[in-house]
C-alpha cells in the first residue's frame, strides 16, 4: 500500500506516515487508531507484530524499566502524601513565623 494513500485516509501527510514507520516519531493514540483503521489490522495484532519484531532484534529489551510501582515511585507518592499533610503545613508555617522578623 502506497504511503500518501494510507495518510490520506488516516488524515495525515505521507512524510508522517513514513517517520512513524521508521520509528522516527511516536504518533499519539488517536493518529494510530486511524491508521491501523485504514490498514484494515486491529490494533492488537499490530502491537504483537511489535513486541515479536522487538524480541528479535533485542531479546532483553525492556529489562532495564522497573514494574509499577517502583520503589522511587512510592517514596516520591508517600513524600507527596507527607507535604499534603495537615502536620507537615503546619510545621512550615511555625518555621516560617519563626523566621519572620519584628518591625517595632
Amino acid at each position: 500500500m502506497q504511503q500518501e494513500a494510507v495518510g490520506y485516509d488516516a488524515g495525515v501527510g505521507k512524510g508522517y506516515v513514513n517517520a512513524a514507520e521508521l520509528g522516527r516519531l511516536n504518533p499519539s493514540f488517536l493518529t494510530l487508531l486511524a491508521l491501523v483503521r485504514t490498514l484494515r489490522v486491529p490494533l492488537a495484532e499490530l502491537v504483537d507484530l511489535y513486541v515479536r519484531e522487538l524480541e528479535r532484534i533485542d531479546p532483553h529489551a525492556g529489562e532495564d524499566v522497573s514494574a509499577c510501582p517502583s520503589p522511587a515511585a512510592l517514596r516520591h507518592l508517600r513524600l507527596k502524601a507527607y507535604k499534603a499533610s495537615a502536620s507537615y503545613q503546619a510545621a512550615k508555617a511555625r518555621r516560617a513565623r519563626s523566621r519572620m522578623r519584628s518591625w517595632t
